[in-house]
C-alpha cells in the first residue's frame, strides 16, 4: 500500500494530514467518501478560525479604540499606563494579523495537497475529476481561494495603520520611500 500523497485530514481545531494508500485512490467509492470528509472537515476548521478571529478583533478594537490623533492629546494629558495601552493594541492587532497570514498559508497547502490527490486519482482512472472537483469546491468552500483572508488582512493593515502611534506611521512611510527607490 504505497502512499500517493497526502490529503488534509482535519477537524475544527486540528488540521493533520492522511496518508492516502494506492488501494484508497484505487476504489472511487472510497476515495470521494475520503474527498467529502476532508471537505466538511476543511469548513469546519475554517469556520472556527473565522469566528476566533473575528471575535478576536472585535476585542482588540473594544479595548482600545483610540486613533493616532487621540494618541497624541492623550500622550500630553495622559498616564504612562493608559498611553501603553496603544502599542499593546497594534502589537495584538500585528499578532492577529499574522495566524491570519498563517492559516492563509495552510489554506493555499490543503488546496495544493487536494489537487494532487485529485491528479494521482485521475491518472490512475485515467479521468479528468480534477476541475470538475476543484470547481466544486471552491462554490462551495469559497474561503479555499483565500479572498476572505486577504480581505481581513487589508482590514488589519488599515486598522495598524490607524492606531499605530504618528512617529510609528512616519517609520513605515520612511521605510516605503526607501524600497520604492
Amino acid at each position: 500500500n504505497k502512499a500517493l500523497h497526502t490529503m488534509p485530514t482535519s477537524t475544527p481545531s486540528n488540521l493533520g494530514f492522511k496518508y492516502l494508500s494506492q488501494t484508497d485512490v484505487q476504489n472511487s467509492k472510497v476515495f470521494f467518501h475520503i474527498l467529502q470528509a476532508q471537505k466538511d472537515g476543511m469548513h469546519n476548521y475554517f469556520a472556527a478560525k473565522q469566528k476566533l478571529f473575528l471575535n478576536t478583533l472585535s476585542k482588540i478594537q473594544k479595548n482600545s479604540s483610540t486613533t493616532s490623533k487621540e494618541y497624541m492629546q492623550q500622550a500630553q494629558n495622559s498616564t504612562k499606563d493608559h498611553m501603553q495601552a496603544l502599542p499593546t493594541k497594534v502589537a495584538n492587532l500585528r499578532l492577529l494579523r499574522t495566524k491570519v497570514l498563517n492559516l492563509h498559508d495552510k489554506l493555499k497547502e490543503i488546496l495544493a495537497d487536494f489537487k494532487q490527490a485529485l491528479s494521482d486519482y485521475d491518472e490512475l482512472h485515467g479521468t479528468n475529476t480534477q476541475e470538475e472537483e476543484l470547481e466544486d469546491l471552491l462554490s462551495t468552500h469559497s474561503f479555499m481561494d483565500g479572498s476572505w483572508t486577504s480581505s481581513l488582512c487589508a482590514v488589519l493593515d488599515e486598522s495598524i495603520e490607524i492606531a499605530a502611534p504618528p512617529k510609528e506611521q512616519g517609520k513605515r512611510k520612511s521605510l516605503l520611500r526607501r524600497f520604492l527607490s
